[in-house]
């Protein structure tokens, strides 16, 4: 009987025990989900504080004098019909000579080479003053890119091919904003040589940055059409 009992009182202990641990156990799941949930909070405050922050900074940006005129070339840039078979074609050269420039900016929709190389040059200014005035080096591309479709009221929320049509462009003009300020980020300035002409009066020492992202805008705006053809056809 005894040591039935000692048997019992042993298992009851382990028992016990066990429902203790379990207890413990319980307490310290809830604990790390509520410790969780706290941060969860706290990270989600933070990223709220930081995009109201950089749509204070999108809107600043709008109001701003330099990017008003960078506003009005890109819409300048993008009434342009490039010829994209000609354009692709002497893209395909490694070397174009003075001739080629020429006919590659009228491609693209400019007057001339000279008149492409004012466009960059113009707007590179502007984006390197926007550049330093807002300290935009310090911003990642992610928040760089709300800070500019902000700045272009680009909602990326229309429904119409009109409207998707333009906010395709606002979106192509904010990536194309983004890689000139990658190339004022990068410490190039107005020096003795352009890409588009070598007797350039002030070339750009970042021209083939910035021609890069010319054509990159040009390209993106092609594909902007493209879909608003396709949108038109359905």
């Amino acid at each position: 009987m005894k040591k039935f009992q000692k048997v019992a009182f042993s298992l009851l202990g382990a028992g016990l025990f066990t429902i203790v641990l379990y207890s413990c156990s319980g307490d310290d799941q809830t604990a790390t989900k509520t410790e969780q949930a706290v941060v969860e909070t706290e990270q989600a405050a933070r990223g709220a504080k930081e995009n109201e922050h950089l749509k204070k900074l999108g809107l600043a940006i709008a109001q701003d004098e330099d990017f008003i005129k960078l506003y009005k070339n890109l819409e300048y840039f993008s009434e342009f019909k490039s010829d994209r078979a000609l354009k692709n074609e002497l893209l395909k050269k490694e070397k174009l000579d003075e001739a080629e420039k020429n006919i590659l900016a009228k491609a693209i929709g400019f007057e001339s080479a000279e008149a492409a190389f004012k466009f960059e040059t113009e707007n590179f200014t502007y984006v390197k003053a926007l550049t330093k005035r807002y300290d935009l080096v310090v911003i990642d591309q992610p928040d760089l890119q709300f800070v500019f479709d902000t700045a272009l009221e680009n909602t990326t929320t229309g429904r119409t091919c009109e409207e998707k049509l333009g906010s395709c462009k606002l979106g192509s003009w904010s990536i194309w904003i983004i890689e000139d300020a990658g190339c004022a980020a990068a410490g190039m300035a107005v020096g003795a040589a352009s890409a588009w002409c070598g007797g350039c009066l002030g070339g750009v020492v970042a021209s083939a940055c910035l021609t890069a992202a010319t054509l990159h805008l040009s390209s993106m705006l092609d594909t902007c059409a493209d879909n608003y053809d396709d949108c038109k056809d359905k």
